[in-house]
């Protein structure tokens, strides 16, 4: 047991992940979020993987494209083994445990940028993304390495370990890039994703 329960647990989870066991519990926590009253806005993406609203920018190491060679040698030489055999088992679980090292690096990333986020702002702001659709869209469309850094990206995972250490807001993302943050003015002229500097005609540059 590598920590101490604090209070009186309510569930026990048994969980497996490849070769390992882990018994996890949920119990009441009272544990005090921070309360500053500061507000930050964060959009997601491939390329930035996270802007701030503050106009700061947090990128992520690619996990997967690192992970990939070794995966793909260990992918082949577990369709090398012969169905069923002892060598096969072994080589599948060498490649479960890549794959998870890789997972592992991922959760272990967000939960180090949601832990400093959480300490300098009491709400973050997300937009309501749809991940399945964007998955299942980009796959439809044949985009293999959209895909991959769609999933690789892991926005779920950060919003998911964002909302118990602060306060979350989800908001709709239709017509975000045309609508003035500040006065609400929505451009008629259509405004394209390449654009990355918006100036609203109504109120100006911001100052």
């Amino acid at each position: 047991m590598h920590r101490n329960l604090r209070g009186n647990p309510k569930t026990c989870t048994i969980i497996r992940d490849v070769d390992r066991w882990f018994a996890c519990f949920s119990y009441n926590n009272n544990r005090e979020k921070i309360a500053n009253g500061r507000t930050v806005g964060i959009d997601v993406g491939i390329k930035n993987w996270i802007t701030l609203s503050s106009g700061e920018m947090v990128d992520r190491p690619r996990f997967y494209d690192s992970a990939v060679g070794n995966t793909k040698k260990l992918q082949r030489n577990l369709s090398r083994k012969k169905k069923g055999s002892k060598n096969r088992k072994k080589a599948r679980i060498r490649l479960a445990k890549a794959w998870r090292k890789v997972r592992l690096q991922r959760e272990d990333y967000c939960h180090k940028i949601t832990s400093d986020l959480s300490k300098r702002f009491q709400t973050m702001v997300f937009e309501r993304l749809d991940i399945q659709e964007m998955v299942e869209s980009s796959v439809a469309c044949h985009k293999r390495q959209l895909t991959k850094n769609i999933l690789d990206a892991s926005w779920y995972k950060l919003k998911q370990l964002a909302a118990y250490k602060a306060e979350i807001v989800l908001i709709d993302p239709a017509g975000t890039t045309q609508k003035c943050s500040r006065c609400g003015f929505i451009s008629e002229e259509k405004i394209t994703l390449d654009v990355r500097t918006y100036e609203c005609k109504n109120c100006g540059p911001l100052q």
